[in-house]
């Protein structure tokens, strides 16, 4: 004999270690087959049977075994705890289909019976977890229902109808004249609304405009019944008691929909007259006017009450419920699509909710702001957002600048203009070290970049702010701007060596996270500095010099690169900061180089110790450079330690221009690049293409599976598994594509590599403009012994798209 499920629950819970709790179910589900199997068990040894059974369950333990004693359980049982129980049990524990079909018939039998409890039990679990198999093979039965004497079976089959019009649309035709009668009948209108949404909702367009015009008749009753509950419980000073706010907010979403389809004078009337006279003293006073106002701007659309709708939503932003207030602004987007002119006329409002006192409405009325705003309103609300950018919490800047960026760039009337609203955005941001406005300063860079007459004004301003106060963006930009294009601030006031003082102080000022991005964008900008003015060379050289111990690798590396520039000839060296292997391009376009630092993020821990990498010879550090990213946009392995939100910011911008300054050796073969022409060209669709499971490339003793994960908005992920049948050391990876890509590797591959010990990487494609071939060339470096070798290959990515 078991114990009853009381006392098995205590019983487990008691067990010292796990071997006893395993024991202990064992020796139950032992006792529970037994009673199973036991022709005469009793109506309440079977409820506790079950009990304990689903308590198993919960434990984690398998109760696969007793599926089909369930199912038989189910016919068995007699008494209405026991009939329960086995209903829970079918539903909780039968997962096969074949075995859940097996209790077909029981359920028809409970649903044709004369106990009110077993017929209610039977229709519940149809309504909440009923199987579409199941409800269509019982769906008959639950129509025959719904014409019961027995009003409550009628609500039970009108729940259970619900569901069958959910998961079986097709079935909706049969359930809608059995609708109106529940319409017509005022103890049942509620499940008859219900079911009436239900149909409209699920059924498709042409079932929900066939169901409009079936049930039209009973709409006026309807409508009458409404206005009579709302007028019967108006809020007065002696009575508050909320009216049947569910049959109202169920009434006003049957309405919406019906007037989508077909108009009806009647239910127009009954919305408008409660959008006009519904008070605001009662939460459910307010659940019906939201409703009321959602149906109309999201579902109905009629143009005579989306004033009415719009004033609501206005009147619920200045309420003191925060309930309220939230949900008037998440209606905000549907009623600018109707109505935007009455929106915008109301911005007053949801500025206000700028200082609301709830971070969440803070939040989402900066979000509904940035949408309402269009070019008639735009300096209005750059103006007032960069006032609030003084007050606003925290968390909250980097939403706010980014959307002042979008606003200033799709408005701005001349580019000028546009420079100097977001200067003085960066400048008033409160966060000195905020690298939310990385972004801002990649567009920026842009901007100067593509217009001449704003690249000496833009660098007059700059330079003053290379040793100011500010967020570490604005340092960046500044830095970038001023080493690029110092010949324009050159003067008789202003002196090479000046400016050249003014970025050294700068990379010297800068700590903590900043200090690496900093010093990294320095490095560069003074190579910059340093070919725009060979006097200066010697000086940078030397301060240069200093950075190649450095405990960052990043800076140490960057170090080399720049000396080792600095020892070619002037000449070579714009090759090198300026040149295009395709072609001559402006000179303006070795800005871009100023950003290649801030593709690894934020500089490791100054405490983590890192051996000095060997400095490399100015032949050396070309080659190296092109050997991957002639003609590509190149993907390199952020450090360890970076964080990912700093890590490829602004890989966007670089556009792999450094060619080689001097004729070199030839490579070996396996590290020569090959053409890409060769590979097929890429659709404009082609990452909303179904991919293909894998692709394997290989690279000298190194293997490469691409694994696609997802191709989606024309973003392509898939993972690369890196493997070696020997042990390898210092393996690095680095990934490169056509222009009309970009491409995101991560994380770092940088360590040891061999027999059951694989690299596991995320490669990121972005479709750009243009088109072009369809493939990545891998560059994979690594230590075999002592010797080290350099393979490339290529991927035709077109093999992963059918």
């Amino acid at each position: 004999m078991g114990h009853n499920a009381k006392d098995f629950a205590k019983l487990v819970r008691n067990c010292s270690n796990q071997q006893s709790e395993r024991e202990c179910v064992a020796t139950e589900s032992l006792v529970i087959r037994t009673d199973f199997k036991s022709p005469d068990i009793s109506d309440s040894a079977l409820a506790e049977n079950l009990e304990k059974l689903i308590f198993i369950n919960l434990l984690g333990y398998p109760t696969q075994s007793s599926q089909m004693n369930i199912v038989q359980m189910m016919a068995a049982a007699r008494e209405h705890k026991a009939k329960r129980c086995a209903y829970l049990c079918y539903g909780l524990l039968v997962e096969d289909t074949d075995v859940m079909m097996m209790a077909t018939n029981s359920i028809r039998k409970d649903l044709k019976s004369a106990a009110l409890h077993t017929v209610d039990t039977a229709l519940q679990f149809m309504g909440s977890a009923g199987h579409p198999d199941l409800l269509e093979d019982l769906y008959p039965d639950v129509l025959a229902l719904l014409t019961d004497r027995r009003k409550y079976i009628v609500k039970k089959a009108a729940q259970a109808a619900v569901r069958i019009v959910r998961l079986l649309p097709e079935s909706s035709d049969k359930f809608i004249k059995p609708c109106l009668t529940l319409l017509k009948d005022r103890a049942l209108v509620l499940a008859g609304l219900q079911l009436a949404v239900a149909i409209m909702r699920y059924g498709g367009p042409d079932m929900a405009a066939y169901c409009a015009r079936e049930l039209l008749p009973a709409v006026g009753a309807l409508a009458t019944l409404v206005k009579t509950m709302a007028q019967g419980y108006k809020t007065t000073a002696v009575q508050k008691t909320a009216p049947d706010v569910f049959i109202i907010c169920a009434a006003v979403e049957f309405f919406g929909l019906l007037l989508a389809y077909v108009p009806s004078d009647d239910a127009r009337r009954c919305i408008s007259e409660l959008l006009l006279h519904m008070p605001l003293a009662l939460t459910a006073h307010a659940a019906i006017l939201l409703e009321a106002s959602r149906m109309v701007l999201e579902t109905c659309k009629d143009e005579t009450l989306q004033p009415l709708a719009l004033n609501v939503l206005f009147r619920f932003l200045s309420h003191k419920d925060t309930n309220l207030r939230y949900a008037a602004l998440t209606s905000m987007p549907a009623a600018l699509s109707l109505n935007p002119t009455v929106v915008r006329r109301h911005t007053s409002a949801i500025v206000s909710t700028l200082d609301d006192a709830s971070p969440v409405i803070r939040r989402r009325g900066l979000h509904v702001l940035l949408q309402v705003t269009d070019g008639e309103t735009a300096k209005t609300t750059i103006r007032l957002l960069t006032e609030y950018l003084e007050r606003c919490d925290k968390d909250l800047v980097p939403a706010v600048v980014s959307g002042l960026d979008d606003i200033s760039q799709r408005y701005a009337p001349t580019p000028r203009w546009d420079l100097d609203t977001m200067l003085d955005v960066m400048t008033r941001t409160p966060l000195p070290k905020d690298t939310g406005l990385l972004p801002v300063t990649a567009r920026l860079i842009k901007l100067i970049r593509g217009h001449e007459d704003l690249q000496g004004y833009a660098t007059m301003r700059l330079h003053g702010r290379l040793t100011a106060s500010g967020p570490l963006a604005l340092h960046l930009l500044a830095i970038s701007v001023v080493g690029a294009y110092c010949s324009t601030v050159v003067s008789d006031n202003v002196s090479p060596e000046s400016v050249v003082a003014g970025i050294v102080k700068a990379m010297r000022m800068s700590s903590g996270t900043a200090s690496g991005p900093v010093k990294r964008v320095g490095l560069y900008s003074l190579a910059h500095v340093a070919r725009q003015y060979p006097d200066t060379r010697s000086d940078i050289v030397e301060f240069v010099k200093s950075y190649r111990t450095n405990l960052d690798l990043e800076i140490q590396q960057r170090a080399i690169e720049v000396v080792g520039l600095l020892g070619l000839e002037p000449h070579e060296i714009s090759s090198v900061l300026c040149g295009d292997d395709l072609g001559a391009v402006p000179e303006d376009r070795a800005i871009d180089d100023d950003l290649m630092d801030l593709l690894g993020g934020v500089a490791n821990d100054a405490s983590a110790t890192q051996t000095p990498a060997t400095p490399a010879t100015p032949a050396e550090m070309s080659n190296d450079l092109m050997a991957l990213l002639s003609g590509a946009n190149a993907a390199s392995p952020a450090p360890a330690m970076a964080e990912d939100a700093e890590e490829d910011l602004l890989a966007d911008l670089l556009p792999s221009k450094l060619a080689q300054a001097k004729p070199q050796p030839a490579a070996p073969e396996s590290a020569r690049p090959a053409p890409l022409s060769t590979a097929p060209m890429m659709p404009a669709d082609v990452f909303s293409q179904p991919v293909k499971p894998k692709e394997r490339v290989s690279a000298g003793q190194v293997v490469i599976e691409l694994e696609p994960k997802s191709s989606e908005g024309g973003v392509f992920t898939m993972d690369a598994l890196i493997s070696c049948p020997v042990a390898l050391d210092h393996v690095m990876l680095q990934a490169a594509a056509p222009r009309h890509m970009t491409v995101k590797l991560s994380p770092p591959s940088s360590r040891e590599v061999g027999p059951g010990l694989p690299i596991a990487q995320q490669i990121v494609l972005t479709q750009g403009e243009g088109t072009g071939p369809l493939a990545l060339r891998f560059r994979v470096e690594y230590v075999q012994g002592e010797a080290k070798e350099v393979h490339v290959c290529d991927a035709n990515l077109a093999k992963m798209f059918r």
